[in-house]
């Protein structure tokens, strides 16, 4: 008897053990494809066979075709496609992964997945991961990963080749700080992920970055629309290496008010737009740098530190900024004829234009112009601030001018006059009195300088003259002193050059910013080398 009970106290613990041994098999599932059919859902296709359950990790590797049919509910805990692998969802057909522990709830080494139907990412790690070599996402159903610790979607490191392409709607939601889609940091040679559809970024909630391009040049190409409702950090950012986001004729993005970062942030995002940005996030300047024809508008202004060039490299265009406009770094113009937008670029502005910082123009198209020409090259409701540093191109027999009114900025294309001027400057001596400085390398007919000033930098006043040399080929050095100036807290300097035949040019604006309003007192020239002025 008790050998007996000793007996059946073993051979329970061997069934036991060997259900968990069954049970943790029973847990991997591969393809092997028994049944001589595409179908997912033909038992004898699965080792072990059966149709897996969402308790299942599912491995589909090799040069094999599998569907999931019209009207069938597939379920796995995670799958992992490998070795040209390619799995089709059909129109009708549901694939379910929940609570994967793996890396990546689906993942992609060299192989493919083609969603028509629904495919639904919940409680994972990161949802889709494309790994290896020429892998690709096509989505014309509905994909969505929601609640995952890690990335939404991403082309990891060392993916080349890769890309995703969705033209219907895909969205990512309740996301972990990690970017809710995102290119990998390294060796992300041939990747994009095209949108056609609508994208959505945290319908609810996401905690990272929106879309993250890494730090190699990540590539997004949207032509659909792309909503980043809510994020922790910035809506798009890019890396060391600057990231591409091209926005096309019919594209859209929306930044939203719950994203609690900048619009852009990291590092020089190459943001090309040819459609619709609506910027609803309000923020600091950013740094990007935005080519393109389209427009930008939404609840908040545009504002960068750092490049805008309307067009493209070769080709003139046009930008629109509908919300406000701000540019304290670079801006470049193309001069490629006389007809805006499609010679020459213009920025345009239904509200106000503040610019600052460099301009750079330069010819295209082998177009020289004509002394006389002009070019409004910001034109918009109103225009605020000067450009500090102004690059024109080298044309014999032109001088150019930038002239500034309250609504926009032109670039004069003047014949040259015989006075090569080197040097401008303005400075404030004791909050009340402002010098005056320039200099001439060579004059030919000099007749001398009018002296103008401005509070606005629109209206212009003169003030005063000074005589020139005439004719000289050594440098003469000149001076003024405005010690009547009247400002509101900056007032503006330029110079009119006359000719002895009475043809003028202006100079550049310099600007002189005052702490407290200067009081009045008289107005002196110390004339080197002037007779004299006229008020």
């Amino acid at each position: 008897m008790l050998v007996f009970k000793k007996f059946r106290r073993f051979f329970l613990f061997f069934v036991i053990i060997n259900c968990l041994a069954v049970t943790s098999v029973l847990a991997q599932v591969t393809w092997d494809g028994g049944a001589g059919t595409s179908n997912w859902n033909d038992a004898n296709n699965w080792n072990p066979d059966g149709i897996p359950s969402a308790a299942d990790d599912v491995t589909i590797s090799g040069m094999i075709m599998v569907a999931v049919p019209n009207g069938f509910n597939a379920n796995a805990k995670s799958l992992a496609l490998s070795s040209q692998a390619e799995l089709t969802i059909d129109n009708t057909g549901i694939l379910q992964i929940d609570g994967s522990t793996s890396t990546y709830a689906l993942s992609l080494t060299e192989s493919y997945i083609n969603v028509f139907g629904n495919l639904h990412i919940t409680n994972c790690q990161s949802g889709i991961g494309l790994l290896g070599t020429a892998s690709a996402v096509t989505n014309t159903g509905n994909v969505s990963v929601n609640s995952h610790t890690g990335y939404g979607l991403t082309i990891a490191s060392g993916c080349v080749d890769c890309n995703v392409v969705t033209s219907s709607l895909m969205s990512f939601d309740n996301g972990s700080t990690l970017p809710a889609v995102f290119f990998g940091a390294s060796g992300n040679s041939g990747n994009i992920i095209i949108n056609s559809g609508t994208m959505n970024i945290g319908a609810t909630a996401h905690l990272g970055i929106g879309i993250g391009l890494g730090n190699v040049s990540g590539y997004m190409l949207n032509s659909g629309t792309i909503n980043i409702i809510h994020a922790g950090s910035s809506g798009v950012s890019s890396g060391f290496i600057p990231g591409r986001l091209a926005n096309t004729s019919t594209g859209i993005i929306n930044f939203e008010v719950g994203i609690s970062g900048t619009w852009v942030g990291g590092f020089n995002l190459n943001l090309q737009n040819e459609g619709l940005i609506n910027i609803n996030k309000a923020g600091t300047p950013v740094n990007v740098v935005v080519s393109g024809n389209g427009i930008f508008g939404g609840s908040e202004p545009f504002a960068t530190t750092n490049r805008v060039g309307p067009g493209n490299s070769i080709n003139a265009g046009c930008l629109l900024f509908n919300s406000g406009y701000s540019n304290s770094g670079t801006t470049n113009i193309k001069l490629g004829g006389i007809t805006q937008c499609s010679d020459y670029d213009v920025l345009f502005g239904s509200t106000t234009l503040s610019v600052g910082g460099t301009l750079n123009v330069s010819l295209i198209n082998g177009f020289l112009p004509s002394p006389g020409q002009s070019f409004t090259i910001v034109n918009a409701a109103s225009r605020t601030g000067f450009f500090t540093t102004v690059n024109y191109p080298t044309v014999p027999g032109i001088a150019w001018t930038t002239s500034y009114t309250a609504t926009s900025v032109i670039a004069n294309a003047q014949a040259s006059l015989p006075v090569e001027l080197t040097a401008l400057t303005a400075k404030l001596i004791d909050d009340q009195i402002v010098h005056l400085k320039w200099q001439t390398a060579s004059e030919l007919n000099n007749a001398g300088f009018e002296i103008e000033s401005s509070i606005d930098g629109s209206v212009w006043e003169k003030i005063g003259f000074v005589a020139g040399y005439g004719n000289s080929s050594h440098l003469n050095h000149y001076e003024f002193f405005d010690s009547q100036p009247i400002s509101n807290g900056s007032i503006y300097y330029r110079l009119r050059q006359i000719d002895t035949d009475g043809h003028a040019e202006l100079t550049e604006v310099v600007v002189v910013k005052f702490s407290s309003v200067p009081s009045n007192s008289q107005l002196s020239i110390i004339p080197n080398p002037s007779s004299g002025f006229s008020s």
